[in-house]
């Protein structure tokens, strides 16, 4: 069976066995982002035990921690996924089945990480052009998409879940397409425990950063203190934090700075309620 995966604005086709089970849980997740688009990548996924030599470590810990890419060959979570990129948009894997369920999804998200990177940087003419991801929660109102990001407890969640009835795309994972007019970005299927998540991108509007306050505030923020808070939140490839730290932060840093650069980025304090998307609305209305 093929099952295609929207990660964004990258297709990933999934390849497996539709008469086992143990993918029913996996295909009920991930359901609204299902399709026949043409894929970029191709994942030949099959059920199996975890290596013979894992310890299987705890689900409450990120598979990022706990990786191994060698060449072409990786390892995640000491053997709960292991497999091989095997030529040009092409991935098989084994996974364990503890994964395709219940809070094994939340782990299994880990590894649509590094398809999604795989994906993109391999169909780029530039690198630069390529989609990336970004921690935050993203609610398309209108036409254009609003990020709200921040490290962990800033409010995120809270922001998406005070922004109904708009459509919330995801409270979590951002994708953003750089374009040559402006940046778009897109939700993703990450966190099937967000229930209102749907499927959806456009334009950019702005990327809100996070602050908890007594009252709400939407406030200009320069380059120079964006900039910082921005990188923790780019996500990267997984090959560069295996082998090249440096560089990879390099490119968060040039990420960040397309978005301010955009002047996109702003401050956003605010309280536990809805009545931000009131500032949100009057700054756009005088522009």
């Amino acid at each position: 069976m093929n099952a295609t995966l929207g990660f964004g604005p990258i297709q990933l086709t999934w390849r497996f066995d539709p008469r086992d089970p143990r993918w029913a849980p996996f295909r009920t997740a991930y359901g609204a982002w299902l399709s026949d688009a043409v894929p970029h990548l191709v994942i030949d996924a099959e059920a199996g035990a975890p290596a013979a030599n894992s310890a299987g470590p705890p689900l409450t810990d990120s598979l990022i921690r706990c990786r191994t890419v060698n060449g072409r060959d990786f390892d995640l979570g000491e053997g709960l996924v292991r497999g091989t990129v095997s030529g040009q948009g092409q991935v098989e894997c084994t996974i364990a089945p503890i994964l395709l369920s219940g809070v094994g999804l939340r782990v299994l998200e880990q590894f649509f990480y590094l398809l999604f990177y795989e994906a993109a940087l391999g169909g780029a003419a530039h690198e630069s052009a390529a989609p990336f991801l970004m921690h935050g929660a993203a609610v398309l109102s209108g036409d254009r998409v609003h990020v709200f990001s921040g490290p962990p407890q800033a409010g995120k969640s809270t922001a998406a879940a005070n922004s109904r009835p708009r459509a919330i795309l995801t409270d979590e994972c951002v994708a953003i397409i750089p374009g040559p007019g402006g940046p778009r970005a897109a939700g993703t299927p990450v966190n099937p425990s967000c229930a209102e998540r749907t499927p959806g991108e456009g334009p950019l509007g702005a990327v809100h950063l996070l602050e908890k306050a007594s009252a709400h505030a939407l406030l200009p923020i320069a380059t120079a203190q964006a900039v910082p808070r921005l990188v923790p939140e780019i996500m990267l490839p997984l090959r560069l934090l295996e082998t090249d730290l440096g560089l990879g932060m390099a490119r968060a840093l040039d990420r960040a700075l397309l978005l301010c650069r955009a002047r996109l980025v702003h401050l956003l304090r605010l309280r536990p309620d809805p009545g931000f998307w009131s500032l949100l609305e009057e700054s756009r209305a005088g522009r």
